[in-house]
């Protein structure tokens, strides 16, 4: 649980540093267009990855086109953020009994 915890938090703090490198580069003269999610994941896996499934190809298309053209600090944040709220701390719950 606290790993979890942990991850989504460096994954927020990953995205944050992400969009204020976007912000910069924005900025610029040169016309940066941003990093989009779909960069991230061609540096990390080391190919472009398919994102066509056997069962409802045109529309796991569409989707994976959508998320991949996403800017990357809102895919990693969005990530972080989940863990986080997955992984939260949560009070025990008591069971209430009753006397038959």
């Amino acid at each position: 649980m606290v790993l979890g915890r942990f991850i989504g938090w460096a994954m927020l703090f990953v995205a944050v540093v992400l969009a204020s490198g976007d912000a910069v580069m924005a900025l610029g003269a040169s016309g940066y267009p941003g990093l989009a999610t779909g960069e991230i994941v061609t540096l990390l896996v080391g190919e472009n990855p398919e994102h066509s499934l056997a069962f409802a190809p045109s529309l796991l298309e569409a989707v994976g086109a959508v998320v991949f053209d996403t800017p990357a600090w809102l895919a990693v944040g969005v990530s972080g953020l989940v863990l986080i709220q997955m992984f939260r701390p949560r009070r025990a719950r008591r069971r209430r009994f009753t006397r038959l």
